[in-house]
């Protein structure tokens, strides 16, 4: 083999060996999670660990894809040598979303996500008030509860003799339209029977439930001879 060719094959393996350490010094994450069960006004956090024999390596944070800065209010980030903790103080339904780590070094980087879910107790957004109708006329009561999961609306109605049975449908099903967070109690056309005080109830698991009371009075049709 000559000078030439020896050269030529010396560089060739000092280039694949030189292409096999940079690719092997590429940063790795450690996989990490959020926790589950999550409530309302709890602190949540993560630590994103790299590991890489070259340094130094430099973290950075995303929520749904845009960079989270130091200052973001309620949010802490602290950085180490080989690792950055997020930190997030009193979460509530917005700080829900997907937390991506990205790492970088010299020869590359690497980036792992974990999706933060929020649980919340049933919140109203609307709640019923009592009201006054005529026979004959089209009525929808409208109930609606924030949360997460999002709440499932009950509706009850109060019976003379004092016992109280979940209102249905003629198809028997739980009267609500929508999406889960919203209900609507439906009466076509509304009679005396319909009168009397109902119970609006929202629920979703997380907390106690939460009700509210209204009354439906029934009025006569007048007509005019």
């Amino acid at each position: 083999m000559c000078f030439f060719e020896r050269a030529l094959s010396i560089a060739v393996i000092i280039l694949g060996v030189t292409s096999a350490i940079q690719l092997s010094d590429v940063p790795k994450i450690k996989k990490f999670s959020f926790e589950e069960n999550v409530q309302e006004g709890d602190l949540a956090s993560v630590i994103c660990l790299a590991v890489s024999s070259s340094k130094p390596l430099s973290f950075s944070w995303f929520k749904n894809g845009e960079q989270i800065g130091e200052g973001t209010n309620g949010v802490r980030i602290d950085n180490s040598g080989e690792y950055s903790v997020l930190i997030l103080d009193s979460v509530s339904l917005q700080s829900a979303g997907n937390y991506t780590c990205k790492v970088t070094n010299p020869f590359g980087s690497a980036i792992h996500a974990s999706q933060l879910e929020i649980k919340a107790p049933p919140k109203w957004l609307k709640i019923p008030e009592s009201l006054v109708t005529t026979t004959g006329n089209v009525l929808n009561v409208e109930c609606s509860a924030s949360g997460s999961p999002p709440p499932r609306i009950k509706w009850i109605k109060h019976s003379a003799d004092s016992n109280a049975t979940e209102y249905k449908t003629s198809e028997g099903t739980d009267v609500f339209k929508g999406n889960l967070s919203n209900g609507i109690l439906k009466f076509p056309s509304i009679s005396y029977t319909d009168a009397g005080q109902y119970t609006c109830i929202a629920d979703n698991n997380i907390g106690p439930s939460i009700k509210t009371n209204f009354t439906i009075t029934i009025r006569g049709r007048m007509f005019k001879d």
